[in-house]
């Protein structure tokens, strides 16, 4: 009576719990042609071609297919030089587990269009007039047995949709097994149809429960961070980058864990931080990277920002950084800064002879880079200039190279003194196109730059650079 029981609860409760989900009966059948079989230890085919037909039955559970299927597949002879079987002959049950991929859950793929991976292990026997080596076969020695098998088969398979009650297929699949302890398998072409007797009802019910699943995500979107790049870089003592964290966590959930990433623009990481809990409100970022590499003037870098909170809810912003330029110390009274973000023309100097967009981003560079010197508190300023020597000649260096280079250099130096930097306080240096700080031929405008050097006052400070 107790057993009784038992198998009326699971019974009820099953019946409950498929009621509940969206389910479709189905009963399909398929054809494959079937090229020839290989076996690993051996160099070439076994067998010619052969064809296989399949019967399945089963249930489509919210686009996951569970059935039982039949197999019976056919091959001829092995007509190639180490072709060792003929007339083989398999017959095979099993369970088969396939998941569909349609229009509700990838919303691109049009409505009459999906795939579908499967699986299935499958029990079989096999007969074959089976020679087991190549002088066997000469001999005309052969195995006429009927060998038990366990056969797995795998494939990948474009479904097509004409109506509410079928569903189309097309694709390739493998099935594999062991003989004499050695793996054979066979590649196949197969297509194959599915008939679904409810299968109108069904899709209504997963469109439904899909809306349903959509609604639960969308509620969890709440879930907000945002990411704001300050553009004063500057502070008294430092040159830093200020990130403001902020975040929109809803209800009584908390922040359980956050990320600051910086990547340039070929999409490899400069920069990362974060940690489990809450985010601080500001990080001060010194431009250094992850390894020891410092932020590239000029350049633009993606910066995001990522929060996860207590209930696996993610959200992120991004912002584009344009730096400034970086400043490096080289020692307690003397900093670099490196203007490769001052864009000249090639084998020109003057900075009026750029495009006007490209002049007003060096204006903009200079006014920083001017507003900089004046809180280092300079008591020297020192200005050097490079060139691209693309030829990479020695001669050309005092020909050509050094003396636009030092052209660059006094074009700067005029700019700076324009905006309140006293002359008497610059020195100017060229060095041509001896030191430069890229070879790619993508990024070879970087050598075309200058590099200020600021000594701070400071009592007994040195004047070497």
């Amino acid at each position: 009576m107790k057993r009784i029981s038992w198998i009326f609860f699971i019974i009820l409760n099953s019946a409950i719990l498929l009621n509940a989900i969206p389910v479709s009966l189905y009963i399909g059948t398929s054809n494959s042609f079937c090229f020839p079989i290989i076996r690993a230890d051996l160099p070439s085919t076994l067998t010619s071609f052969g064809f296989s037909g399949n019967t399945e039955v089963g249930v489509d559970l919210l686009g996951w297919q569970f059935g039982g299927l039949f197999n019976a597949s056919l091959w001829g002879e092995g007509s190639g030089k180490e072709g060792l079987m003929k007339n083989f002959i398999s017959i095979q049950l099993g369970l088969a587990i396939s998941k569909e991929f349609d229009n509700s859950l990838i919303p691109i793929l049009p409505k009459w269009l999906g795939f579908h991976p499967t699986v299935s292990i499958r029990y079989g026997v096999f007969h074959t007039e089976h020679y087991r080596t190549s002088l066997a076969k000469i001999l005309g020695s052969f195995n006429n047995e009927w060998d038990q098998v366990i056969f797995i088969n795998t494939g990948l398979f474009v479904d097509f949709y004409p109506g509410n009650y079928a569903t189309l297929y097309v694709g390739a699949d493998v099935t594999g097994w062991y003989d004499e302890d050695t793996v054979v398998f066979t590649p196949a072409v197969t297509a194959g149809v599915k008939i679904h007797p409810n299968r109108k009802k069904y899709l209504e019910e997963k469109k439904k429960s899909v809306s349903k699943r959509k609604k639960t995500i969308k509620k969890s979107e709440k879930l907000k961070a945002k990411l704001t790049i300050v553009d004063d870089y500057f502070g008294d003592d430092n040159c830093f980058i200020p990130f403001e964290l902020s975040a929109d966590i809803p209800g009584n959930r908390t922040c359980k864990k956050w990320k600051l990433e910086v990547y340039n623009l070929a999409g490899k990481l400069f920069f990362q931080t974060g940690a489990k809990g809450d985010f601080p409100p500001v990080i001060n970022w010194d431009g250094i990277g992850n390894k020891s590499k410092f932020v590239s003037s000029g350049s633009e870098y993606f910066c995001k920002f990522t929060i996860t909170d207590n209930l696996g809810n993610v959200a992120s912003d991004t912002q584009t950084l344009l730096t400034a330029f970086p400043v490096q110390y080289l020692g307690k009274n003397l900093r670099k800064i490196e203007l490769s973000s001052i864009v000249f023309s090639a084998n020109r100097w003057s900075l009026d002879e750029v495009s006007p967009n490209q002049k007003f981003k060096n204006e903009k560079r200079l006014d920083e880079v001017a507003r900089f010197i004046k809180k280092a508190s300079y008591s020297h300023i020192y200005i050097v200039g490079h060139a691209n020597n693309v030829r990479r000649k020695s001669e050309d260096e005092e020909k050509l190279w050094i003396p636009l280079s030092k052209a660059r250099t006094e074009e700067v130096r005029k700019a700076l003194v324009k905006r309140g930097i006293e002359m008497d306080k610059i020195t100017i240096e060229a060095k041509g196109g001896r030191f430069p700080v890229s070879t790619n031929k993508y990024e070879v405008w970087r050598n075309r730059r200058v590099e200020i050097f600021i000594e701070s006052i400071s009592s007994g400070g040195s004047n070497e650079k």
